[in-house]
């Protein structure tokens, strides 16, 4: 976190961030800083930037300290969403999409590029709509694309590019994302099918602990679901994404809780 303090010297002002925060920043702000001050100090696992001018200190600072927030806030919102959704996509899953949408755009057909990176994961149903994160649901977009995009439906946003760029090129851009539907699909059913496996390896391992009781723990409509013969524990969304999920103990517990009440 950026903090600018007044120095004991009254023509001087000092700001400081940590070392691991400075190379987080984008290098334009970075730039910014060096540019704009007069000395660089390292403290321990601070940087230390002095300025002989207070205004000057005082644009620089807000302009860091307003990206910060922005930042966070955007972080913050990406957590939200992400507990939100139900389902769960790996990095290969996504090296799979980009091969499948052959490197390009999915609702606009124009070139992704890996480095430097261009593009960015886009929920086609938003997950602010219901749209889970499953590989059923995501699509490798040219990040520009995704902020336009934004909650829009595929069916509006693709309304949106028709104005823009004709009839005849959505035609074609639909025919391009029918393939890609399909393909996915089968991406899709091997990320389910894993996830499937671990839940029937866990089921198992419950039934060794409780012979006498039902248990059935599996994905329903792509929700985790738990049931300890007529009683139903339903997860929450995010649940499969959190580390509890591949934890054998926590489960057991949550099992021993309800057998021991209804029985």
């Amino acid at each position: 976190m950026w903090l600018l303090v007044q120095s004991e010297n009254e023509n001087e002002t000092v700001g400081c961030i940590s070392d691991e925060d400075f190379q987080q920043l984008p290098d334009k702000y970075k730039k910014l800083l060096k540019e704009n001050c007069s000395d660089i100090q390292k403290s321990q696992e601070e940087l230390i930037f002095s300025f002989l001018n207070y205004e000057i200190a005082d644009q620089v600072s807000q302009q860091i300290t307003k990206y910060e927030k922005n930042k966070y806030r955007s972080e913050s919102r990406a957590l939200n969403l992400h507990l939100l959704s139900s389902g769960i996509y790996k990095q290969e899953d996504i090296e799979q999409l980009f091969e499948i949408q052959q490197g390009r755009c999915y609702y606009t057909g124009k070139e992704l590029v890996k480095k430097p990176k261009n593009y960015t994961i886009d929920h086609i149903i938003p997950v602010t709509k219901g749209g889970s994160s499953w590989p059923s649901n995501l699509a490798l977009t040219l990040a520009s694309v995704n902020r336009e995009k934004h909650n829009h439906s595929k069916r509006k946003y693709f309304s949106i590019l028709e104005k823009r760029y004709g009839k005849e090129w959505r035609v074609k851009q639909s025919e391009f994302c029918k393939k890609v539907n399909s393909d996915r699909r089968a991406v899709d059913k091997v990320r389910k099918k894993q996830v499937s496996n671990h839940l029937q390896d866990f089921e198992s391992k419950l039934k060794e602990s409780f012979p006498r009781v039902d248990i059935n723990y599996s994905l329903e409509d792509g929700d985790v679901g738990l049931m300890v013969d007529d009683i139903g524990i339903y997860f929450p969304a995010g649940f499969i994404r959190q580390k509890k999920f591949y934890s054998f103990e926590y489960i057991l517990k949550i099992t021993q809780a309800v057998v021991g009440k209804y029985t």
